[in-house]
């Protein structure tokens, strides 16, 4: 295992393992869609997919604490807007592929909320990024990172921890 660098928080004892939580890779948003898949499909891929992550949240919101949940039902809100999805829904008919839609989808309502200047939206930001990376993994299948089964207290370490 190789050293792990990074700003000490404290000078004391170790309380707990240390667990590295791993940021998972995105499609390329240049990614065109494959000719032999019709826009059609690609949607029906992609609300499949916002299905499986709604359950998915829904299920961990049940287990977590009073803030914890009000991020994921914020997060279950934020998969289902229309803006959202119609961003998905665009990209997907100027040839995009699904993964590639909802990284552009993401990446224009971090643009927009950032635009507008205002704390209270820029806050939002990291749970729109996030709510786009758990649709991505859905779709391409590849694992979200799940803390939930962890058995016993960690020092958490990451680059880019999101806010659930």
């Amino acid at each position: 295992m190789g050293a792990i660098k990074g700003m000490g928080a404290s000078g004391g004892r170790t309380l707990a393992p240390a667990f590295l939580y791993r940021s998972v890779c995105l499609p390329d948003p240049e990614e065109r869609r494959p000719e032999a898949v019709t826009v059609q499909q690609a949607q029906a891929a992609v609300d499949e997919a916002v299905q499986a992550v709604d359950k998915a949240l829904e299920r961990a919101a049940a287990g977590a604490d009073e803030a914890g949940r009000q991020i994921l039902e914020m997060h279950r809100v934020m998969l289902v807007d229309s803006v959202f999805q119609a961003g998905i829904t665009q990209a997907l008919e100027e040839g995009w592929s699904a993964g590639a839609a909802v990284v552009r989808s993401t990446q224009s309502l971090v643009d927009m909320l950032t635009a507008l200047n205002d704390p209270l939206f820029t806050m939002r930001v990291p749970d729109t990024r996030e709510v786009g990376t758990r649709l991505c993994c859905q779709l391409t299948g590849e694992t979200y990172p799940d803390l939930s089964g962890l058995e016993q207290p960690v020092v958490l370490l990451g680059e880019d921890l999101p806010p659930s």
